[in-house]
């Protein structure tokens, strides 16, 4: 788990949890797809992404929480 102070890849994964642990709502943002969402205080989501696009935080950075997701499909 590392926070997202910075703009990353997350260890290149393709699925991603997200926890928003700022006091406030933050805009997570995949800049290479430009796709983004808003998490509430406190909330978790999973993002799916390509290996090489990278998210980033608009504020809070190093309150927001990201780490890779293992899984399968078969």
């Amino acid at each position: 788990e590392t926070s997202l102070s910075a703009n990353s890849t997350v260890g290149s994964a393709k699925l991603v949890r997200v926890y928003n642990g700022h006091t406030a709502a933050v805009l997570i943002t995949n800049t290479d797809q430009s796709v983004s969402f808003t998490m509430p205080s406190g909330s978790i989501s999973f993002c799916q992404k390509d290996s090489t696009d990278e998210l980033s935080a608009n504020v809070g950075g190093s309150a927001v929480l990201v780490t890779s997701v293992a899984f399968n499909i078969s």
